[in-house]
């Protein structure tokens, strides 16, 4: 024998009889304890125009079935046996719980090997024509692992394990199933089935009960077909799992051609559907078993490929990028994180939570009723009101269900604004504005809105927010380039006939005929004082004020409340020259 790595199927020793099936009275192999890959090869019957072959000796280990060479003449290979299949590099036989153990405990730690399953698209895994319960595929459009139940294509739930991936590539070679006849297959892979780009099948799982199979080990995945039904399940090494599943695609209808191999004991056809069909009432199948050291080891795994982690006891792949766990429990509930109050609104924040797809949130004590918010842990709550504490209570959940009970945020928002800007009757506040979700200062703003110096957030808590006109007075957009009309724009004082826009409760828009009071009051009681009248601010459109010996430079008291030079002019009706809110009288 060549210095090549073998490979060997085992199968049961108990069976004298095991045998590859064609429509001609196929030959038969007898009394089969330990087949080497390297030395099975099934010769054409003298009336046959095709022959089915097992390639001999070869090297790096490539093992195919060579479904592609099957015409109308011939069935589908059946390997019929009693105790099951054994993929590995050391010729033991099966577990006898699995119809199909693939085996790598005897590879390298830095050489272990996973399974690929077929690899199609959404698009491919929809047009399969009447597909069979227990139908796994790997979707490369979503990467994620998909399985039929009878009803619908199901979609199984997963949260990310390791980002840990080996480069290189591995040693040795594999056992291939397809139906194009390709010897080279993915190194990091003991068993890779695999459909042509004109043939899409999967991969059919041992459809059975947990209750039927006799001392389960760590790996053993079956097709559940009793109650819960219709699920995919694994043995975690002390309970059967069910992963999450999803979705409500139906499948097409029709059939194709049976192009698969059959892995049973009755020597029944494999299912059209299948490219490998394994069947037993009372065996699953057995995924190669891997540690996450050994897992992270693995050079350059395939997209899809699937192994058992016996480090934390899941079933787990990669979807190109990171190493995958199909998610089998509810999350654990959210915890919370730092929430950002300010007068009118609550920025509320949670923490992430692993193996969660989506957040929900509500102000009462009810899933059934709360808003999703997708994969966001943040929720912004506005038009509160200033200094009264709200309560938040949020759920995450996935596939399994939601967490429960729900987390309970609890935010007071920030202190009321000062009265403290007073000056005759007047009162403004004393506290810049900041309200509304923060936009670029490129975009118009809407009602709701607001900008923040220099689009820096953090701006806004310090200076407070900048606002357009119609923002401002919560209108439409469009106000910021139309008169709006009313009583309100020369009130003085304006009291309850103020617009209050987005000021506090109990406060309102000024208007420039109050604005102008606010800078006479100014002007007159604060040294040194000026000698402006009232009238003149309030019909002096810009340069209110009195000016001191700077010429052309405004410098009394009531100069302070506006610009001195440049644009925005003094004017207290520009809009973008807007004052603090004035307390309503």
């Amino acid at each position: 024998m060549d210095n090549c790595r073998t490979i060997l199927i085992s199968v049961g020793i108990l069976f004298t009889t095991e045998k590859i099936k064609t429509t001609n009275n196929p030959p038969r192999i007898s009394r089969i304890a330990t087949i080497s890959i390297r030395e099975i090869r099934v010769i054409k019957k003298s009336t046959m125009k095709k022959q089915i072959l097992i390639p001999a000796a070869i090297c790096n280990l490539q093992f195919v079935i060579c479904i592609s060479l099957l015409t109308a003449n011939l069935l589908l290979p059946t390997i019929s046996f009693g105790q099951g299949v054994g993929i590995n590099s050391t010729g033991n036989a099966p577990n006898s719980s699995a119809m199909l153990d693939i085996d790598v405990s005897a590879l390298a730690a830095n050489d272990k090997k996973g399974l690929l399953i077929p690899r199609i698209t959404t698009t491919e895994r929809n047009a399969i024509p009447s597909p069979s319960a227990g139908l796994m595929i790997y979707n490369t459009t979503t990467g994620k692992i998909n399985f039929f139940n009878g009803a619908y294509w199901r979609e199984i739930d997963n949260t990310i394990s390791s980002s840990t991936v080996a480069g290189g590539t591995g040693t040795g070679g594999n056992a291939a199933i397809n139906d194009n006849g390709v010897v080279a297959g993915s190194s990091s892979a003991m068993l890779e089935v695999s459909v042509s780009a004109a043939t899409k099948k999967g991969l059919l799982l041992p459809r059975t009960t947990t209750t039927s199979i006799a001392a389960p080990v760590a790996g053993l995945v079956i097709y559940e077909t009793t109650s819960p039904a219709d699920r995919i399940s694994f043995y975690d090494g002390t309970t059967w799992q069910e992963p999450c599943d999803a979705g409500t695609t139906t499948p097409a209808a029709g059939s194709q051609a049976q192009n698969g191999i059959a892995m049973n004991a009755t020597g029944a056809s494999p299912h059209q559907s299948a490219i490998l069909d394994i069947d037993d009432a009372t065996k699953g199948l057995l995924l190669p078993r891997i540690t996450s050291a050994e897992r992270d080891a693995l050079p350059s795994p395939a997209n899809g490929l699937i192994v058992y982690n016996t480090t934390s006891n899941r079933i787990e792949y990669f979807n190109g990028a990171a190493w995958q766990y199909l998610s089998y429990t509810v999350p654990a509930a959210p915890t919370a994180g730092t929430n950002t109050p300010s007068q009118t609104q609550i920025i509320w924040n949670w923490n992430t939570v692993a193996g969660a797809t989506a957040y929900y949130y509500n102000t009462a004590n009810n899933f059934g009723t709360a808003t999703n918010n997708g994969a966001s842990t943040s929720y912004t709550q506005t038009g509160l009101t200033c200094a009264a504490t709200y309560t938040l209570y949020i759920w995450d959940s996935n596939a399994c269900g939601n967490s429960t009970p729900a987390t309970t945020l609890t935010q007071s928002t920030s202190a009321c604004p000062s009265s403290g800007g007073s000056c005759g009757t007047q009162i403004f506040m004393t506290t810049n504005m900041n309200t509304g979700t923060q936009v670029t200062q490129a975009t118009t703003q809407a009602a709701g809105q607001k900008w923040c110096y220099n689009d820096v957030a953090a701006n806004c808590v310090t200076y407070g927010g900048l606002y357009q006109w119609a923002s401002a007075m919560n209108l439409p957009s469009t106000a910021n380039g139309a008169l709006q009309g009313g009583a309100w724009q020369t009130c003085d004082p304006c009291g309850a006939g103020g617009i209050q826009g987005i000021c506090p409760a109990g406060y309102h828009i000024p208007t420039d005929l109050e604005w102008s009071r606010y800078e006479y009051c100014i002007e007159s009681t604060i040294v040194p004082t000026g000698a402006t009248t009232l009238a003149t601010f309030q019909t002096t459109k810009w340069g209110r004020g009195s000016m001191l010996a700077t010429a052309g430079v405004y410098q009394g008291p009531g100069a302070k409340m506006k610009a001195t030079a440049g644009a925005p002019w003094a004017d207290g009706a520009a809009s973008n020259n807007l004052r603090a809110p004035l307390k309503t009288q």
